[in-house]
């Protein structure tokens, strides 16, 4: 380890000619060589989202001025940051407001909806386990049958699709009118994971025409297969956010804010 450390300065050091800068990337890279490997990308990315908040005070500065619209301040281990914040803390404060996925980001979500119901969907217990209890109160365990190795090929395979809304989601969540829904799980990064198909039908069969639906990692090409295929109707409009983890988010407009259509729930 002092090996590295002492390669690292001394390449920093060489490159960058700054000894504040240098300090902070070879106390990042010393971190995610310590870090411990888990199957949570959310959870594993704590050590560098938090050496990325310590940059200077300007960019801590800019961090929150890009998200003005939201009532708590995001942690600096949560993957989404940035501008993406301001967009999807539009509507919250008094919303009815669904998210796929749970991780750093929970507490902040709860906390930028103090007046309307906010409710998570995760797979993973462990990750559940995580969370402080007020959100474990809020979050409902659930599992997918797809499988991202298939996901091209079972794009139109409403049987397939319709699994996840069938048989996980209770009632309460089917009959909510939902003001937000964010698509942030399952995983779908490595041909084993389950991908986004079944969340974002399921986004589909639970928005109503004045549902605004965002999808973390829509410049990925299965995120955007299944929102050209279920998402984009009636007159929905896509916008893309950088997502402050090297990605898009995806904010898919309201059938309302095109005008009335058919196909929705009022």
């Amino acid at each position: 380890l002092s090996q590295a450390h002492t390669f690292y300065a001394r390449s920093c050091h060489a490159s960058l000619r700054s000894y504040t800068m240098c300090a902070v990337l070879v106390r990042l890279m010393v971190l995610v060589a310590l870090a411990p490997r888990s199957s949570s990308a959310r959870f594993r990315g704590s050590a560098i989202a938090s050496m990325a908040s310590m940059h200077t005070p300007k960019t801590a500065a800019r961090r929150q001025d890009a998200s003005p619209s939201c009532r708590a301040t995001p942690s600096p281990e949560q993957q989404l940051q940035g501008i993406v914040l301001d967009a999807l803390c539009q509507k919250l404060g008094s919303a009815k407001f669904l998210v796929f996925g749970s991780g750093h980001d929970s507490p902040f979500w709860v906390a930028s909806n103090p007046d309307g119901t906010t409710r998570f969907l995760e797979r993973h217990k462990d990750w559940i386990d995580l969370q402080p209890e007020h959100v474990k109160a809020l979050t409902t365990a659930v599992a997918y049958t797809s499988k991202l190795s298939e996901a091209r090929d079972r794009v139109n395979d409403v049987s397939m699709l319709q699994q996840f809304y069938q048989d996980q989601l209770p009632e309460d969540l089917k009959n909510t009118l939902w003001d937000q829904i964010l698509v942030d799980s399952p995983e779908g990064f490595s041909p084993s994971n389950p991908g986004r198909g079944q969340s974002i039908y399921a986004a589909k069969q639970l928005a109503h025409a004045g549902t605004v639906i965002f999808v973390d990692d829509c410049n990925r090409d299965v995120e955007r297969l299944y929102i050209e295929k279920w998402l984009l109707q009636d007159g929905r409009k896509l916008k893309e956010y950088d997502n402050g983890h090297g990605g898009k988010t995806c904010r898919i407009s309201s059938v309302l804010e095109s005008g009335p259509s058919q196909g929705f729930r009022a």
